[in-house]
């Protein structure tokens, strides 16, 4: 709901806008009310042609079901020899 909202700007081209001092750690601040076109603009925000979602990544796997063992494999190790 964005007629319910708090946006906090922290700055200090901001100091003319914080007439008023917080109790305990004196801290300047200011409250206004938003203007009502730019909470209506947020409202009904409309599409964004530049967003979008990202291409199909070929590297995130589609199976996840697990491969059997041949039955040729050694528990011990063993020479590969290659011929050339």
């Amino acid at each position: 709901m964005t007629s319910i909202c708090r946006n906090i700007l922290i700055g200090k081209r901001f100091v003319d806008k914080a007439p008023l001092q917080e109790e305990w750690y004196g801290v300047m601040y200011g409250v206004e009310d938003l203007d009502p076109q730019l909470i209506s603009g947020w409202s009904n925000p409309g599409g964004n042609a530049d967003i979008r979602l990202p291409g199909k990544n070929e590297f995130i796997p589609h199976s996840f079901e697990l491969v059997t063992l041949e039955s040729e494999h050694t528990k011990s190790p063993r020479i590969i020899k290659v011929r050339l």
